[in-house]
C-alpha cells in the first residue's frame, strides 16, 4: 500500500481513538496498540502526529494490518451507520420540536394511533442510543476505521465526522437524554399518564374480580360473558409487555425518574408486585429479597415459583464493575450464602409438604381399618396396635415411593435407613423409636404383663394370645388386640430382629430382678427347705407350716411363666417374618440348632442357640435368660451357694403346689386350655429357668427336674389324705399342671426344651 501523506495536526479519527478524555477501560486498547508500534505515539494533552514522511512509512510497514481492518471492519462500521443514521436523528429533532410546537396532546383514549406512534417514536430513539452506548471500545473501532478508511482510499469517510461528534455526545447517556428531553418532558408525560387506567385494568387483583362477580360461578352468565372494555377498544389490544417498556424506557432515561413505581401482575391472577427493574442489582438488597422470599413461601399459588429466588444468586456477578474487580468475592460470598440459604429453606419447605402428604395417607389407611366400621369398638388410645402402625407405615413408604418416580431419590436407600433405626432403641437424633415405644412405655410389660399378675389378662394358649377378664370396668385396652399372632407377626416386622432382641433383654431383665427376690425367699427358709428335700414323705406335713411366703413364691414364678409365655409369641411372630423374608437362611439356621447334641461344648451350644433365638427359632436353652440370670447374680454368694439356692428353689415351688388346689380360681378352663388364675405358666416357668440356671452353673438338667416331679407328685398325693375337701376342689387341675411340666420338660417325648444331661453333671 502507498503511504498517503497526512496533515501534521492530528487527524479527526486519531483524535478520537487517542482522546485523553477517554475512560481508562476504552483506552486500554489504544495503549495496546501503541504499545505495539510505538512510532505511533501521543504526547500530552495536545497530540501531534509524527513527520508525515515517517506516517507514509509507518502506514507502507503496516500496509496488512490496515488492509485487514478495512476489510473486516467494513460491517461493524456499516451496521453502526445503518443503526444511527444521521439524518434520521435530524428527522426525530425536528418532529420533536414540530411536535411541541403544534402542542398536540397526547392521550391514549382519545387520540390512539397518534398517542401510540409518539411513545414508539421516543422508544426506538432512546432505544438506538442506549445501543450505541453499550458498544465495547466503540471510540477505537471509529478511529481505527477511519485511519484505514484513509489510508486505502486517498478521503475520510462521508460518515465519520457526525457519528464521531453523537458518540462523543453520548458517551453518557443517562445524563444526555433528559437533557435532550427536557423541552418535551409535557408531551411525554401526558403520553405516559393516559397509560394508568389500561395498565392498572391489566393488572387488577383477582379479588377485585371476584367482589365483581366476573369470577363467580353464582353471578349472571350475561356478567360473565361481557369482558371488561375500555374508552377505546383498540386499547384492549396493547400488550402488557409493550406499556411495560414505554413506561420504563421514557420515565428512567427521558424524564429521570430512576425507579418508576411499575406494577406487574402476579402468577395466577394474584395481584399487582413492584417490578424489580435490573434483576441483579438486588445482590445490594439482601433483606427486601429475603422478604419477598419469605411472602412467596407463605402463598401457597406462589410456592412453584419460589425456585426463581436461589437462580436469582447466579446472576449477581453481573454486577460486578470493570473498575472494581475487588468486589467479585463479597459478591461471590453474598450470591452463595444467599442462594444456601434459600435452597435450605425450600428443602424445609419441601420436606414439610411431603410429610404432610404422608400423614393425610396415613390417616387415610387408618379410616380403612376394622376398628372404624363400627362406633363401638373404635377407642382412643394412647399407642396404636402394630398392626394399625404398620398400615400406616405402608401407606408413607407408599407416598414416598411414588415420590421417588417424580424426583431424583434414592427411596430404597432411604426408606432402609429410617426401617433400622426404627429397630434400636433411639434414631440418628436421639428420639424414641417404635423398639422404644412397644418396651420403654411398655405396652407389653406395664399393660398387658402387669395386669396378667393382678388376674385381669389370662394367656389362652387355645387362642394363642392373652385375653382380658370381663368386667364391669374395662381396662384401658383389649389384651387380645395386642398380643395375638397377627399383632405379633406385625411387631416383628416393624422393630425387625434387633428390635425384638431388645425387648427380649428387657423382658429377661424383669425375669432376673423376680429369680432374685426369689432366691431371698429361699434364703429365709433354707433350714426348712433343707429338711424336705431329705425327709421322707410322712414327714412333710409337719415341716410344710414352717414355710413362711409360700403364696409369694408361687405368685413371683407364675409372673416369670406368664413374661416367659409372652416373649414365647414374640418370637414365633419373629420366627414367621424371619421365614417370609430370609426363607434360604431359616433353614441352615434350624438346621444348625438340630445338631446340637448334649455332648456339645457348654460355649459352643449357648453361641448357636443365641443366632437361633435372634431369628426367633425357639431353644432347649433360653441363652437371654442365661445372660440375665448369670448378671444377677448375688457377688456375695459364692458359686456353690447359689447353686444350692436354684435346687432349694425348685423344691420350694414343689412343695408348694398343693396351695393352689384350694384356690377357687385354679380351675381349668377348656376354651382357654388353661387355668383361670395363669398358674398354667407355671409349668413354662419351671422348665425354662431350670434348663436357664443350672446351664448357668453346667450342671444336669434331667436330673433337677426329675427331683422337682418327685417332690411335686408325692406332695399332691398326700394332699388326697387331706381331710378338708375344700383343700382338694381343684386338685385335678394341679395334677395337669404337672403333666404340662413334663410334657415340657421333654419327660414325656415332647421336643423343644432340654431331655438330657446339658454340661457337666
Amino acid at each position: 500500500m502507498v503511504g498517503v501523506a497526512l496533515s501534521p495536526t492530528l487527524s479527526p479519527s486519531l483524535s478520537l481513538a487517542l482522546s485523553p478524555a477517554l475512560p481508562v477501560r476504552d483506552r486500554a486498547p489504544g495503549h495496546r496498540l501503541r504499545r505495539r508500534h510505538p512510532r505511533l505515539r501521543a504526547h500530552g494533552d495536545n497530540e501531534q502526529l509524527p513527520h508525515p514522511d515517517q506516517v507514509r512509512a509507518w502506514g507502507q510497514g503496516q500496509g496488512h494490518s490496515m488492509a485487514w481492518v478495512a476489510q473486516h471492519g467494513t460491517g461493524t462500521w456499516h451496521s453502526m451507520v445503518t443503526q444511527h443514521s444521521m439524518g434520521d436523528t435530524d428527522h426525530v429533532y425536528e418532529l420533536l420540536n414540530t411536535i411541541d410546537a403544534s402542542q398536540c396532546f397526547f392521550d391514549i383514549h382519545i387520540n390512539y394511533d397518534l398517542t401510540k406512534g409518539y411513545l414508539d417514536l421516543v422508544v426506538t430513539y432512546v432505544s438506538l442510543v442506549l445501543l450505541l452506548a453499550r458498544a465495547e471500545e466503540r471510540r477505537l473501532l471509529l478511529g481505527l476505521y477511519q485511519c484505514a478508511h484513509e489510508m486505502s482510499h486517498g478521503a475520510s469517510e462521508p460518515s465519520f465526522p457526525r457519528l464521531a461528534q453523537m458518540v462523543l455526545e453520548y458517551e453518557h447517556p443517562l445524563k444526555k437524554l433528559p437533557e435532550e428531553f427536557g423541552p418535551h418532558t409535557k408531551a411525554v408525560s401526558s403520553a405516559l399518564l393516559s397509560l394508568r387506567a389500561p395498565f392498572l385494568r391489566r393488572c387488577r387483583d383477582a379479588e377485585l374480580w371476584r367482589q365483581e362477580q366476573l369470577l363467580s360461578l353464582l353471578g349472571p352468565a350475561g356478567d360473565m360473558l361481557s369482558p371488561v372494555t375500555s374508552d377505546s377498544m383498540a386499547c384492549e389490544y396493547l400488550s402488557l409487555e409493550v406499556m411495560e417498556r414505554w413506561i420504563i424506557r421514557e420515565c428512567c432515561h427521558c424524564l429521570s425518574v430512576p425507579n418508576p413505581p411499575v406494577r406487574v401482575p402476579k402468577p395466577s391472577g394474584q395481584g399487582p408486585q413492584p417490578f424489580l427493574g435490573r434483576v441483579p442489582k438486588s445482590c445490594f438488597y439482601p433483606r427486601p429479597l429475603e422478604r419477598m422470599f419469605a411472602q412467596t413461601l407463605d402463598e401457597p399459588s406462589m410456592l412453584r415459583f419460589a425456585i426463581a429466588f436461589p437462580l436469582l444468586c447466579a446472576h449477581f456477578s453481573r454486577c460486578q464493575h470493570p473498575m472494581c474487580p475487588e468486589e467479585y468475592p463479597q459478591l461471590e460470598a453474598a450470591a452463595l450464602g444467599l442462594c444456601h440459604k434459600f435452597l435450605e429453606e425450600l428443602a424445609r419447605v419441601g420436606s414439610g409438604c411431603v410429610l404432610d402428604a404422608c400423614a393425610e395417607q396415613h390417616n387415610l389407611s387408618q379410616q380403612l381399618l376394622p376398628k372404624h366400621c363400627a362406633a363401638t369398638i373404635s377407642r382412643a388410645r394412647e399407642v396404636a396396635r402394630p398392626s394399625e402402625v404398620l398400615a400406616g407405615l405402608g401407606a408413607y413408604m407408599g407416598l414416598v415411593q411414588r415420590l421417588g418416580h417424580l424426583v431424583a431419590l434414592d427411596t430404597a436407600r432411604l426408606l432402609r435407613a429410617v426401617l433400622l433405626q426404627q429397630s434400636h432403641p433411639r434414631d440418628g437424633s436421639g428420639q424414641p423409636t417404635l423398639t422404644a415405644i412397644y418396651t420403654d412405655w411398655s405396652v407389653y410389660l406395664e399393660a398387658l404383663l402387669r395386669q396378667a399378675s393382678t388376674g385381669a389378662v389370662l394367656l389362652s394358649p387355645a387362642l394363642q394370645a392373652f385375653t382380658t377378664v370381663p368386667r364391669e370396668e374395662q381396662p384401658p385396652f383389649s389384651a387380645a388386640e395386642f398380643s395375638d399372632v397377627s399383632e405379633m407377626r406385625a411387631l416383628a416386622e416393624l422393630i425387625g430382629p434387633y428390635g425384638m432382641r431388645f425387648l427380649s433383654e428387657n423382658l429377661m431383665w424383669h425375669v432376673g430382678s423376680q429369680v432374685t427376690e426369689l432366691k431371698k425367699l429361699v434364703v429365709e427358709n433354707m433350714d426348712t427347705l433343707v429338711q424336705l428335700r431329705c425327709c421322707r414323705a410322712e414327714q412333710r406335713p409337719a415341716l410344710l407350716p414352717r414355710l413362711s411366703s409360700a403364696e409369694n413364691v408361687l405368685k413371683r414364678m407364675t409372673i416369670i411363666g406368664e413374661i416367659l409365655s409372652f416373649r414365647a409369641m414374640a418370637q414365633q411372630g419373629l420366627r414367621e417374618v424371619f421365614s417370609q423374608h430370609c426363607p434360604f437362611l431359616m433353614g441352615p439356621i434350624e438346621c444348625l440348632a438340630d445338631v446340637v447334641t448334649p455332648d456339645t461344648d457348654i460355649q459352643v451350644t449357648l453361641s448357636i442357640f443365641e443366632l437361633a433365638s435372634a431369628a426367633g427359632v425357639p431353644c432347649e436353652v433360653d441363652p437371654a435368660l442365661v445372660t440375665a440370670l448369670a448378671g444377677h447374680r448375688t457377688e456375695a454368694m459364692s458359686p456353690e451357694e447359689d447353686y444350692k439356692v436354684s435346687c432349694l428353689l425348685l423344691v420350694f415351688v414343689a412343695v408348694s403346689l398343693p396351695l393352689l388346689a384350694a384356690d377357687p380360681a385354679s380351675l381349668y378352663n377348656p376354651e382357654l386350655d388353661g387355668h383361670n388364675n395363669n398358674v398354667h405358666c407355671l409349668a413354662k416357668a419351671i422348665v425354662q429357668l431350670s434348663a436357664a440356671l443350672f446351664t448357668v452353673h453346667s450342671k444336669n438338667i434331667e436330673t433337677h427336674l426329675k427331683e422337682f416331679l418327685l417332690l411335686a407328685s408325692s406332695s399332691l398325693l398326700q394332699l388326697a389324705q387331706e381331710p378338708d375337701k375344700a383343700r382338694l376342689r381343684n386338685q385335678d387341675s394341679i395334677v395337669l399342671l404337672l403333666h404340662l411340666v413334663g410334657t415340657w420338660g421333654h419327660l414325656g417325648g415332647t421336643p423343644g426344651t432340654p431331655g438330657d444331661t446339658w454340661g457337666d453333671t
